[in-house]
């Protein structure tokens, strides 16, 4: 499969040699996803549903009704909990709203029917708000350091990004005001 444009399906080879003689030929299709009408693929299958985050939208359906097709029909499927995360992890990753999207897409599934899905989203938005919170704060916390102590050792880059907690890092935050040597803020090990 191939994410982006590329002709619509073609067959591929790939190939092996060692000293000058084939050891390996393997042919396989090549289908240019985003050539594809998600509406066609979205009821067809869990990983059809999946796939049609990587198409091209539809339309006569709306964008975000389109989004809560997929994840109710993986969601509903009789797969594993383990088959279902990996593709709602690629609706996710490939179906990515915009902040007034995602507004308007609770707001969608808003209705008792969607509780699986509310939860999936709440969870996966959470999720994505701490990581970038995380990220931020530690960030932040490098360059005050950097600043006001110089270049720093390795092993306290290493810690920073290691640290998991936003109160861990606010508290580092704080020492950084105060501090004198990087030893008072208590990030090196």
């Amino acid at each position: 499969m191939c994410l982006r444009g590329g002709p619509g399906s073609t067959v591929e080879e790939y190939q092996e040699e060692l000293f000058g003689q084939e050891q390996l030929r393997f042919r396989y299709r090549s289908v240019a996803l985003a050539r594809l009408s998600a509406e066609e693929y979205v009821g067809a299958s869990p990983l059809g549903a999946a796939l049609a985050a990587l198409m091209r939208g539809g339309k006569t359906r709306d964008r975000l009704e389109l989004r809560r097709e997929m994840l109710s029909r993986v969601l509903e499927s009789e797969l594993d909990d383990a088959r279902k995360y990996l593709l709602v992890n690629v609706i996710e990753t490939y179906n990515r709203l915009s902040g007034e999207e995602v507004k308007r897409f609770r707001r969608l599934i808003s209705g008792k029917e969607y509780r699986k899905m509310q939860e999936v989203e709440l969870t996966y938005f959470d999720e994505l708000e701490l990581k970038g919170v995380l990220k931020g704060k530690r960030e932040t916390l490098l360059r005050q350091l950097a600043a006001k102590f110089g270049p720093l050792p390795d092993d306290t880059v290493t810690k920073i990004a290691a640290i998991g907690s936003a109160a861990e890092l606010d508290t580092y935050l704080d020492r950084v005001l105060t501090a004198t040597s990087l030893e008072e803020t208590f990030v090196r090990s």
